[in-house]
């Protein structure tokens, strides 16, 4: 059996429940919350999906301060998800992505 959790919040309670939970479901989630990477480095989360927060800031400070000027908006651009488990954590590009300010 798994779960998918398709927004943060159910993924960190999910989480929540398969820590306290005998033989747990595989568990897939959204997100990199401070709650989350910990409950995927404890194993209670398989794998996330996640995009780099950091950058969906900037984009949308950038667009409001366009709004703001009257300028046309900038280019809708796609924010790229990257599927993170236990494996791949500790890659680079991954620790930038989970740990932005820090790394």
């Amino acid at each position: 059996m798994a779960i998918l959790a398709f927004d943060t919040a159910a993924t960190e309670q999910a989480a929540s429940v398969a820590t306290n939970t005998e033989n747990p479901p595989l568990l897939y989630g959204t997100g990199a919350t401070n709650a989350i990477i910990a409950s995927l480095e404890q194993g209670s989360i398989d794998a996330t999906a996640a995009q780099n927060e950091f950058a969906a800031g900037y984009l949308a400070v950038e667009a409001a301060v366009k709004a703001v000027q009257k300028k046309p908006a900038p280019d809708i651009k796609t924010l790229t998800y990257y599927l993170v488990d236990r494996q791949n954590m500790d890659d680079a590009d991954n620790q930038k992505l989970l740990f932005p300010v820090t790394r």
